[in-house]
């Protein structure tokens, strides 16, 4: 159920992908801002958990605590100032369970939890 969930989402991302065609010159714009997506191995992954969470440790990328949790989650916010782009992500399971992580630069500088078992 979970490969059927991600190739749906990889699906939907590349269809929302959109070009912007400038006649004046024939060139075609793509979208540059970045899409994370990734793959995941059901073995390794273990939810929105307590058991996930104590494994999520400051200084992890973004990659590895989606790889840790089982999936990309969702972005909450996005800003940029002094060179740097802070973000703040959420997963969320069953009951209300909640992680939230903050990232600069998609590496993680704090992260909370709320109704973990």
């Amino acid at each position: 159920m979970k490969n059927l969930s991600a190739k749906i989402l990889i699906g939907f991302i590349f269809i929302a992908v959109s070009f912007n065609t400038n006649q004046a010159f024939g060139k075609i714009n793509v979208q540059t801002e970045p899409v994370t997506v990734f793959s995941f191995n059901e073995e390794k992954s273990f939810g929105v958990t307590q058991k996930a969470y104590d494994k999520i440790k400051i200084g992890m990328s973004l990659r590895e605590i989606c790889r840790i949790i089982g999936s990309n989650g969702e972005e909450m916010t996005r800003s940029r100032g002094g060179g740097s782009t802070f973000t703040s992500h959420k997963w969320e399971g069953k009951d209300y369970a909640i992680i939230t992580a903050v990232f600069k630069d998609s590496i993680l500088t704090n992260k909370y939890e709320a109704n973990l078992k």
